[in-house]
């Protein structure tokens, strides 16, 4: 029934988008190929979850009803230029502040991964990468109790690197068929730096994902096309290649696949040999669809929240810093008790207690802090505010205004990951660089632009 239902989304969001934008790439059909698609592996059952939540399901179609109300409240019939005005284009060319910018930002990551080096492992970059399970324990603990400040601000501003691949994104579609200096990728090399050091993923997924974002809308509304380049067997047959040598590299030096395989085997619809094909179906199959299972239990379990402090865990990193501020008082039972079950509700037993997966989505947020009306609102205006902004940016070319631009891939970004994220305020220090730093680029080329100086031509190097 899952698979049915997902499937019948897709395909249904696929048309409507279609018809709509004249294209199948709009806030409707990704929103509904990440939550239909892995609603629809989930049903698949190749893993025995053994969990099905008819509140669950309920959810989704309301959820989606919504998106969709929202997209046809906003929707209003517009012609597409296919034709920009000279002004957006020289509005944005490279500016000396992205180019600053994006030096300090690589500066300050080499500086926090140095003085991490020199804080877990003495200085020696061979230790702290072979102790990376247990630093990023420590960073965990840190995160929780608190880092120093030094290290915090330095951590703090190693996300400007989102904002600055967004603006290198919508730069180098601006340059189509020119190839942008060196510089103007630095943002997404000190993101894979950054992600390096802290051993996570989520720098580079962010950094890389607003970078595509940006030029895939850039790309649609300026050529009407969202990939400049001709695909063709050899180019595709090249990219196969490559994600599998990068996804063979993480099964020799990870255990983490392998242990998901030995510990989901026995639960599989039918038996495999393990091997590195098994191995990363199962993984990846997992990686998919436990999120989802993960938010099933955590429906079931029928858990409440304190609601005494508003949005406790989506506004979890606004609420600490007016703590450290002295202006609000974030330590009592009530706030840190909510954050503390939050964190529990990722570790469900799933299966038995045979596993703990620590993947989550997130309506668990949401959910926990506003309820399902909560729930259903956010959907709605994610629905009405991300058409309006994607009619307005793709049919009238106006990706000069890089501020609305950023927050449709904020929304775009939420939706392709709110199926797999944590925790929403995992966000909230990335996003709100990149609002700061879009902000005053924006501001700078259009005083710029007021005062009749000119800002380059189309035909340079950025």
């Amino acid at each position: 029934m899952l698979t049915l239902l997902g499937l019948s989304f897709i395909i249904v969001s696929l048309l409507v988008s279609k018809k709509i934008y004249n294209t199948y790439f709009s806030p409707l059909s990704i929103f509904t190929l990440c939550w239909g698609g892995s609603t629809g592996l989930y049903g698949l059952k190749l893993i025995n979850y053994n969990m099905y939540s008819t509140q669950y399901t309920l959810s989704f179609i309301i959820t989606w009803f919504l998106f969709l109300l929202g997209t046809i409240l906003s929707y209003k019939p517009l012609k597409k230029n296919n034709k920009m005005p000279n002004k957006d284009k020289r509005k944005l060319m490279g500016r000396p502040f992205f180019y600053v910018l994006s030096i300090i930002n690589f500066l300050i990551i080499v500086l926090y991964g140095i003085l991490n080096v020199y804080e877990f492992a003495n200085g020696n970059v061979i230790t702290y990468f072979q102790n990376s399970e247990l630093i990023r324990i420590e960073f965990f603990k840190r995160s929780i109790y608190g880092n120093t400040l030094v290290i915090s601000v330095l951590e703090s501003l190693s996300y400007m690197c989102v904002g600055l691949a967004f603006i290198s994104g919508t730069l180098s579609s601006m340059n189509n068929g020119i190839k942008m200096k060196i510089i103007g990728y630095l943002p997404l090399l000190s993101a894979f730096i950054f992600s390096t050091y802290y051993f996570a993923r989520t720098p580079i997924l962010l950094a890389f994902g607003f970078f595509i974002l940006s030029k895939l809308i850039s790309n649609l509304a300026l050529y009407n096309k969202l990939i400049l380049f001709k695909l063709n067997w050899k180019k595709i047959l090249l990219a196969i290649i490559g994600l599998n040598i990068f996804n063979y590299i993480a099964y020799i030096r990870d255990d983490g696949m392998k242990k998901t395989f030995e510990l989901t085997s026995n639960l599989t619809a039918f038996q495999l040999p393990e091997n590195y094909l098994t191995t990363t179906i199962v993984s990846n199959y997992v990686y998919l669809t436990s999120s989802l299972a993960n938010l099933q239990s955590y429906i079931d379990s029928g858990v409440k929240y304190n609601s005494a402090t508003f949005g406790a865990v989506t506004f979890e990193p606004i609420y600490s810093m007016l703590n450290r501020l002295g202006i609000m008082d974030t330590e009592s039972t009530s706030f840190s008790g909510q954050l503390i079950v939050q964190q529990s509700s990722l570790l469900y037993n799933l299966w038995g207690g045979e596993i703990n997966l620590n993947t989550a989505t997130a309506w668990d947020s949401i959910i926990s802090d506003f309820g399902y009306t909560g729930l259903f609102i956010i959907h709605l205006l994610m629905g009405y505010i991300s058409n309006k902004l994607f009619i307005n940016i793709v049919y009238k070319n106006s990706i000069s205004k890089l501020f609305q631009m950023y927050i449709l891939v904020i929304i775009f970004y939420f939706i392709l990951f709110s199926v797999f994220v944590n925790s929403i305020s995992a966000y909230f220090k990335p996003f709100f660089l990149g609002l700061v730093i879009v902000f005053f680029y924006e501001l700078l080329n259009r005083l710029k632009g007021s005062n009749g100086s000119s800002l380059g031509s189309c035909d340079q190097n950025i």
